[in-house]
C-alpha cells in the first residue's frame, strides 16, 4: 500500500513541501506574521540566498541537479525572478526599518 502512494512524483513534490516549510518557519519569525508581504519576502530572500550558497560550494547551478528549477539556456528563472522581486522591493524594506526606529 505504501508503494502506491509514494511514487517517485509525489515524493518529489512532498519534499519540495517540507523544504518550502522548513523555510517559512523562520520567515514566520522574522515578520511576526503567518501570512504577510514580509514573510513572502523573507521567504524568498532566504531561498535566492540558500541557492546561491549551493552554487558557491558545489560549484555548479542549481538546475544541473534538481529536477524543479525552469530553466532558459542554462539560466535558472525563478531565481532571477527572485532577485528582481527583492531588488524592487529592498527599498520598502528599509522604509519599514526606518519607520520601526521612528516609532519607538
Amino acid at each position: 500500500m505504501g508503494e502506491d502512494i509514494f511514487t517517485t512524483t509525489v515524493s518529489l513534490y512532498f519534499y519540495r513541501f517540507i523544504y518550502d516549510a522548513l523555510f517559512l518557519f523562520p520567515s514566520w519569525l522574522s515578520s511576526g506574521k503567518l501570512i504577510s508581504f514580509w514573510t513572502a519576502w523573507y521567504l524568498i530572500y532566504g531561498s535566492l540566498a540558500e541557492d546561491v550558497f549551493y552554487w558557491i560550494l558545489e560549484l555548479k547551478i542549481p538546475n544541473s541537479y534538481a529536477w524543479f528549477y525552469p530553466v532558459y539556456r542554462g539560466i535558472p528563472l525563478d531565481d532571477v525572478l527572485e532577485a528582481i522581486f527583492l531588488a524592487i522591493t529592498a527599498d520598502f524594506s528599509r522604509l519599514r526599518r526606518v519607520g520601526e526606529r521612528l516609532h519607538r
